[in-house]
């Protein structure tokens, strides 16, 4: 009963290719053939291919997307990375520029370069009060 299957509305037909072209006889004549016959194979005995595919397809996407997550950590890393390398840079830099601004270092300076306190104090609010007309158009 393996090898012979049994269609529902239909004859016993042997179950494998070469069974049934020999059954059937010359199958390239179109004399005594009956084309009114359907023979369909059953669609029930594959599913296993189709499940299958549907399987490989579904562990490829899941590795693809277990890639993509591993790729994305990395770069994440590398970006906390720079971030903290920056932050680093920017303390240093804030260092430098608080030493470059001191008070007493540039006092040093301008006493070396010949600089002088200033006798007087000029502001421009006395200025205008002292000459209007001056200043204006």
């Amino acid at each position: 009963m393996n090898h012979v299957m049994t269609l529902r509305n239909g004859p016993r037909r042997p179950r494998f290719g070469f069974l049934r072209q020999r059954r059937r006889g010359n199958t390239h004549s179109p004399i005594g053939r009956d084309f009114s016959d359907s023979r369909v194979e059953p669609q029930g005995r594959r599913w296993w291919a189709a499940a299958l595919v549907a399987g490989v397809l579904a562990s490829l996407v899941m590795v693809h997307i277990r890639v993509r997550l591993i790729e994305e950590g990395y770069q994440r890393a590398a970006a906390i990375e720079r971030v903290e390398r920056l932050l680093a840079k920017r303390q240093v830099l804030k260092a430098e520029t608080g030493a470059l601004r001191n008070r007493d270092r540039l006092t040093a300076l301008a006493s070396e370069r010949g600089f002088e306190k200033p006798q007087r104090e000029i502001w421009l609010s006395q200025l205008a009060e002292q000459r209007p007309t001056e200043l204006r158009p």
